[in-house]
């Protein structure tokens, strides 16, 4: 029990630096006037934390802290985010 509480608790702090580090990369992502956004580039660091995101939640996967259907969930988002950005980078 205590393991599995401590993995849990070590997965859930790198959650926790994840969204930290989407939060602080999004607020950064605009140009000073705040009107323009580097939309390609703002896509692909999407898409790099939710891969991030992705092989967090198949440590905890393959420890029994997550259900395979949120792991799959987290899949579908991150292969979601790589379509629309590659969708952004056409246009």
């Amino acid at each position: 029990m205590g393991i599995t509480t401590n993995r849990r608790d070590q997965t859930d702090a790198e959650i926790k630096a994840f969204e930290n580090e989407l939060r602080s990369r999004s607020q950064n992502s605009f140009f000073p006037n705040g009107h323009t956004t580097r939309k390609s580039e703002i896509g692909q660091e999407i898409v790099t934390l939710n891969k991030q995101l992705a092989e967090i939640a198949e440590r905890r996967y393959k420890a029994g802290d997550v259900s395979e259907l949120d792991y799959n969930l987290i899949l579908v988002r991150w292969v979601a985010q790589v379509r629309n950005n590659l969708d952004l980078n056409l246009n």
